[in-house]
């Protein structure tokens, strides 16, 4: 290992790379066979032919994807991971963007990193069942204030009181997240952005049952063949019936496991904090890897 000493309980394997022993020797096993597939030779067989390869810090699978998921986790600098590994910031920059792929096409090619965005109904209607409960909900994280005032202004979110930018989840009751959007600036509205991704003017969510918050309003005049399950909100200078008081309560069980996912990709602190990656596509495939760590996380 990269470091002198592997974590020694659960505990510990959990605090430093998010997952459990067990489940990161699965991870690595995964991404030993996607390297082999793509360069057709083993990470070793690749140092040997390489005139530097003697002097590498990172000498195996092994060592690249914990420095990778131990950067996911902690959400530290890429100048904090070179210091640690006795490096310099550029070469910290490169060894996480080639951990962050690999990891990401080894989930994907094992089914776990969720759509990003569907093409047709045909793929939506292949990808869940009618009977199933879809939770739609967004997540949304702060990000480095840009000196663009243009950005500053686009990125601005009132909810969260500064510059982010926000996604778009859809799970099922398991906590299983199937789908999670490319990222958008933090002044896009929750449903402005389902309306983004799913266009109104397709038959979208026909007799699917749909569970969204009041963030969601209008979702029925917009998708009115969709089975929905939205609370009802207190009526102005009113007040619910107890009736209506229940049913919320009932819808806000359900709806908490899209919350729980939302905190499933959130136990990686690069995902939680404030974000100091200013690449878009850098940092929507952190979003879609995290994600698909979390639904091998719950199901390996």
């Amino acid at each position: 290992m990269i470091y002198q000493t592997s974590p020694k309980s659960k505990r510990e394997w959990h605090a430093v790379i998010g997952i459990d022993n067990q489940s990161f020797r699965t991870l690595v096993s995964f991404c030993e066979e996607t390297y082999y597939l793509s360069k057709k030779r083993t990470f070793e067989e690749s140092l040997i032919s390489n005139p530097r390869g003697k002097i590498a810090k990172i000498k195996s699978i092994e060592d690249l994807i914990f420095f990778t998921l131990g950067i996911l986790k902690s959400g530290i600098t890429f100048d904090f991971a070179a210091y640690l590994l006795q490096f310099d910031q550029s070469r910290a920059y490169r060894q996480f963007i080639n951990g962050l792929n690999l990891i990401n096409d080894s989930l994907e090619i094992n089914g776990y990193v969720p759509i990003r965005n569907f093409n047709s109904i045909n793929e939506f209607e292949i990808q869940f069942n009618k009977k199933d409960p879809l939770i739609f909900d967004a997540t949304e994280q702060k990000i480095q204030r840009s000196q663009e005032v243009d950005f500053q202004k686009e990125t601005y979110s009132g909810k969260k009181k500064g510059n982010t930018v926000k996604s778009m989840i859809i799970s099922t009751l398991d906590k299983y997240i199937h789908y999670i959007s490319e990222c958008y600036v933090g002044k896009t509205h929750d449903f402005s952005l389902l309306k983004s991704e799913f266009d109104p003017t397709l038959n979208w969510f026909e007799d699917y049952q749909i569970r969204v918050d009041l963030g969601y309003q209008g979702f029925e005049k917009e998708y009115p063949k969709a089975i929905l399950f939205i609370p009802k909100k207190k009526p102005k200078g009113g007040e619910l019936t107890q009736e209506q008081i229940l049913l919320n309560k009932e819808l806000a069980t359900q709806r908490i496991k899209v919350e729980h996912s939302i905190a499933g990709i959130k136990r990686y602190d690069i995902l939680s904090t404030t974000c100091r990656i200013h690449d878009f596509d850098i940092y929507n495939k952190m979003l879609g890897t995290c994600a698909g760590l979390w639904n091998f996380y719950i199901t390996s």
